[in-house]
């Protein structure tokens, strides 16, 4: 992220989160090879569910739905439009943010390939679209199930589908993983 934005995104942090952890979740809501799509649902319960004196949940909807009526999934949530338009204030979010959540996007990889940044990626395989099938993820090098070796500990792809319950234990995992990290270890 460029210097500017990254002050643009510390004012913004400063007087809405707080001192809470700032969380995106990063939303694909497609209208080409949806099954790829993110689990609405299931985001805004885990959303909703985060301790708002601990966490501080943010949603960045998909470009393309930017301009349309929120889905009833996600009323009541703290929707950042901006991010949708602006990749540099999107790059600044994911680097100042607790952890980016997602499922795999063009986006997402502003936080996946940023070492200044730490993430969850869900979802990794959809078998009827080509991008995320098994065979492409081999044809790249990346053995299903595995992790890229290029990001740090902080950065994981979690190879299930989006639903509550495996978002729910994966940002348990990652935050135990964030909190219990040592210099000396």
């Amino acid at each position: 992220a460029t210097p500017q934005a990254r002050r643009f995104m510390s004012d913004w942090i400063q007087s809405r989160v707080g001192e809470r952890k700032l969380i995106t979740i990063t939303l694909r809501e497609c209208s080409y090879e949806q099954p790829r799509n993110s689990n609405l649902e299931a985001w805004g319960a885990f959303a909703r569910n985060l301790n708002p004196s601990i966490y501080y949940p943010v949603v960045i909807r998909d470009t393309e739905v930017a301009f349309r009526p929120l889905p009833s999934e996600l009323n009541g949530l703290n929707i950042f439009p901006e991010a949708s338009w602006n990749i540099e204030i999107r790059a600044a979010l994911y680097e100042l943010s607790y952890l980016n959540m997602s499922v795999p996007n063009g986006t997402n990889t502003l936080s996946l390939f940023n070492r200044q940044s730490r993430s969850l990626t869900f979802k990794m395989i959809t078998p009827s679209c080509g991008a995320t099938t098994e065979a492409h993820f081999r044809s790249q090098g990346i053995e299903p199930g595995s992790q890229v070796n290029f990001t740090t500990p902080f950065h994981r792809l979690v190879w299930e589908d989006d639903r509550l319950e495996v978002i729910q234990r994966a940002f348990k995992e990652m935050c135990d993983r964030i909190e219990g990290f040592s210099i000396d270890k």
